[in-house]
């Protein structure tokens, strides 16, 4: 609800709208102006007084400006008629850059000059409409009854509404905001659509919906109750604070990854949670009620980000949203945030470093897993051999979050993963091969022991893969490239055991074209 300043006064509302419709079926927004709106002069005229018009105008830019557009989300706003829209365009403008909105109603060939500054023709309507879909310039439609049916636009988060409506005209409004956003189309997630109501009519939402009571519950939720659900979420999330106390530091980033310790069902209850509670939060905010619950959000989102950083868990994938991203940002320039461990330098002193930490095992754990992951993805387009880690490292903590393995002996494969760099980095000074001539050296570690025939074979690949660069995007070369690494790769496998196509193709489909096409992959990025 708007505040009570802008409200109809509840006798007019009753005499100019509700006893008009009492006995009419009004199933449009077009049948509502004509058989009711039309009559409602009391009620038209104190819409459009001159003072409303611009306090209307200046609510509508603030709460803009301070709950909308943070979020990337865009507006309607709604008028009475054609005429309050034109004059609420002409306020709007002292507050907020004329590009901002735009006035889209149907023209009139009788329409006064007010009305005609704002006609637009086709072709102008339909760029409005389709820059209004997108992420430019208009950020808010001015409208009375175009575009209140049928225009769908997920974009669309909060309506503005300053116009009486009930049944289905109504219902059709409501829909308007109520289209679901992918939160990868504008970084932000839209979980409801905002309603500010200017007249009062959801103050009696059953009488304006003239349905069953089943049939409406749930269509509008005043957010007053939003509030009670936050405070009570606040409440519950007490437990998880205690984890941490008055503020995230290393001691208290290391206590969350013991309490969460890859425990998926434990990670799952409070990703559903926080997600509960930030919904919540991008809808109220910025609300004064939310003042005193900003420092313990501002500490759970902490915690959610530092599980969302440190443990690898696919159910931990949401970004934080736009209003909460603002309030964390705000915050941590005062109070600082920390969010990740420290890592571990992948060098010869990294297993004296790791022994000498003081940390829980299932916290060092997860500063190896993510110091060599960081090490692949910096030093990899520098170091191509590491790219061969990748499936090792999620390997060894697959079977540690599956129990396959306990604490000690995950710990004792990684530090092995850090020692077999070390060497692997050791041999190729000794060998004095390229880069990626020692990727491919390595990745035939497995299935050929002797050094010299590797780094022949390791000089072959490489000049192949130079040769047919374009294998990936022409099929062509891609086939050429296949029969060539095959010739290349026979006589060296040609006297083992095992069937030495079965081997190749083995060598081929696990090691060396996924590395090649990473290598690519990178280069290109």
């Amino acid at each position: 609800m708007a505040p009570n300043e802008f409200l109809v006064p509840k006798d007019i509302l009753e005499k100019e709208f509700y006893n008009l419709i009492k006995d009419k079926a009004i199933t449009s927004i077009e049948q509502l102006d004509k058989k009711v709106l039309d009559k409602a002069l009391k009620l038209r005229n104190l819409l459009k007084s001159p003072e409303r018009i611009r306090k209307i105008a200046k609510f509508v830019a603030d709460d803009f400006k301070r709950r909308i557009e943070p979020s990337g989300f865009k507006a309607f706003l709604v008028g009475v008629d054609r005429e309050a829209c034109a004059l609420l365009k002409e306020e709007l403008d002292k507050y907020l850059p004329s590009a901002y909105s735009h006035v889209v109603f149907t023209p009139a060939h009788n329409d006064n000059e007010l009305l005609k500054k704002y006609q637009l023709r086709e072709d102008e309507e339909k760029k409005i409409k389709k820059n209004f879909l997108e992420n430019e310039l208009p950020k808010i439609l001015i409208v009375t009854s175009k575009l209140l049916t049928g225009f769908d636009a997920p974009i669309l988060y909060a309506m503005y509404l300053d116009k009486p409506m009930n049944d289905h005209s109504l219902l059709q409004a409501i829909a308007r905001v109520n289209r679901p956003l992918p939160a990868k189309e504008l970084n932000s997630r839209k979980t409801a659509g905002l309603i500010i109501d200017f007249i009062g009519i959801f103050e009696k939402l059953e009488k304006a919906l003239r349905f069953d009571s089943v049939d409406i519950k749930g269509v509008v939720v005043n957010i007053e109750e939003k509030k009670k659900e936050f405070v009570n979420l606040i409440k519950k999330g007490k437990f998880y604070l205690e984890i941490v106390g008055k503020k995230i530091d290393d001691k208290a980033v290391e206590k969350i990854l013991d309490y969460f310790d890859h425990d998926k069902k434990k990670i799952q209850d409070f990703t559903k949670f926080y997600n509960d509670l930030a919904a919540l939060f991008e809808v109220i905010s910025p609300d004064p009620f939310l003042r005193p619950y900003l420092d313990q959000y501002f500490l759970l989102s902490g915690i959610f980000n530092v599980l969302k950083v440190n443990i690898i868990d696919k159910g931990i994938s949401e970004d934080i949203w736009k209003k909460t991203m603002k309030l964390v940002q705000e915050k941590t320039r005062v109070e600082g945030l920390v969010t990740t461990l420290p890592i571990y330098p992948i060098d010869e002193r990294a297993i004296n470093l790791i022994q000498q930490d003081s940390s829980p095992i299932r916290v060092r754990i997860i500063k190896i897993h993510r110091s060599i992951k960081i090490l692949i993805e910096t030093q990899g387009p520098n170091e191509p051999f590491l790219y061969l880690f990748r499936e090792k490292i999620e390997k060894i903590l697959e079977e540690f979050e599956t129990k396959q393995i306990g604490t000690k002996e995950a710990l004792k494969k990684l530090e092995g993963l850090i020692q077999e760099i070390n060497k692997a980095r050791e041999e190729r000074q000794k060998l004095g091969l390229k880069e990626k001539e020692f990727a491919f050296y390595y990745a035939l570690g497995d299935y050929l022991s002797d050094i010299n025939k590797r780094k022949q074979l390791s000089y072959k690949i490489n000049e192949l893969f130079s040769r047919y660069s374009n294998w990936l995007d022409n099929p062509e070369d891609g086939r050429m490239l296949r029969t060539k690494l095959i010739a290349s790769l026979l006589p060296f496998v040609k006297n083992q055991k095992e069937n030495p196509l079965d081997i190749i193709r083995n060598i081929l489909i696990s090691k060396i074209l996924p590395l090649q096409k990473e290598i690519e992959t990178i280069s290109a990025n």
